[in-house]
């Protein structure tokens, strides 16, 4: 993955198809490829591969001009036979551009071809890049959120945010990156349930009804891959990630 030239403390840009907005960057889930960003009226969780520093952007462009701009700069790189590296599946080469402007990318290490769209998450391999290899699998630990947010209300929060995300696989997304920052939303839920546990919460029958209900959508709305979302980098146990072996039907 490229190098995170981000610290606590930026002032950042980030850039999404609303328009994109400016906020401080508070932490860097570097694993994860996520950071926390402070947006003034709220803090949330985007991936790291759709920041830039505030300084690359011109603050007197419309902000979905700027985002147009960076989303046509980063397009350049999918042409036919070029070599990619790809912060979810590493390295590969383009097949073809579909009519819709979408990459058909033969991904070295998995047996089939993934559809990739002019996204932030991929740049052009370089000859380091080429010689790329799963890394050793490192257990990933199960997730848990800190004690002081193992409560009813997060929990029940934390249920709202992935009932929303299906919704928006029920719609369909435009890029490999909005699904899967919208599925690391059952990440953070796996974490606070796990939380609750620990703190010997009790869950209540509404909201385990509820999570139960927004899995079973998601399932219907995704079939099982071999390898996990993420890539090769991490060991994500397949029964207790189960999420993260699933990806959209369309």
């Amino acid at each position: 993955m490229a190098a995170i030239r981000f610290k606590p403390g930026d002032k950042v840009y980030f850039a999404s198809m609303q328009g994109g907005q400016f906020g401080i960057l508070k932490r860097i889930i570097e694993a994860s490829g996520i950071a926390v960003v402070d947006f003034g009226k709220d803090r949330r969780s985007v991936l790291i591969n759709d920041l830039y520093l505030a300084s690359e952007i011109d603050k007197n462009t419309p902000p979905l001009c700027s985002y147009r701009k960076l989303l046509m700069k980063q397009a350049e790189i999918f042409k036919p036979d070029v070599a990619i590296m790809n912060m979810h599946f590493g390295y590969g080469i383009v097949v073809n551009i579909t009519p819709s402007g979408q990459a058909c990318v033969d991904f070295k290490f998995y047996g089939q071809r993934y559809i990739e769209t002019y996204s932030f998450d991929s740049w052009l391999a370089t000859a380091e890049d080429k010689l790329w290899q799963p890394h050793p699998p490192i257990p990933e630990p199960a997730p848990m959120c800190d004690p002081a947010e193992a409560t009813l209300d997060n929990l029940e929060n934390a249920v709202s945010r992935w009932e929303e995300s299906v919704g928006f696989f029920e719609t369909g997304f435009d890029c490999s990156e909005e699904y899967t920052h919208d599925l690391f939303e059952r990440y953070c839920l796996h974490g606070v349930i796990n939380g609750c546990a620990n703190q010997n919460l009790t869950v209540p029958d509404a909201l385990k009804a509820r999570i139960e209900a927004a899995d079973q959508r998601f399932i219907q709305l995704t079939f099982e891959i071999d390898h996990h979302v993420w890539g090769s980098s991490d060991d994500y146990d397949r029964n207790l990630f189960w999420y993260y072996y699933r990806w959209p039907l369309k």
